[in-house]
């Protein structure tokens, strides 16, 4: 099952492993390791739009954080409306 992430964007509900929200996240850790992930060009913007959450997905070591302008808490009803149980950072 995929899961829309925006601008007719999607990932495999099952390649998801954290949906940060942009909006409380503020400094620290979260903006380290999004620093970080950027450094290693690994982060996607999907849209123009302003982002409002992160989603780091991916499998066997090929991980992405793609930037989403849909609210975490939007996201994670979509991951779990295919039974996939996932907590909000």
């Amino acid at each position: 099952m995929l899961v829309h992430l925006g601008e007719g964007f999607s990932v495999p509900a099952r390649h998801i492993i954290a949906v940060i929200d942009l909006e409380k996240a503020g400094e620290g850790e979260t903006k380290v390791f999004l620093d970080k992930q950027r450094e290693l060009g690994a982060v996607v913007a999907i849209g123009p739009e302003e982002s409002r959450s992160a989603v780091l997905a991916g499998e066997a070591g090929d991980y992405r954080v793609y930037l989403s302008p849909i609210r975490s808490v939007t996201l994670l009803l979509r991951a779990a409306s295919y039974g996939i149980q996932k907590t909000a950072i």
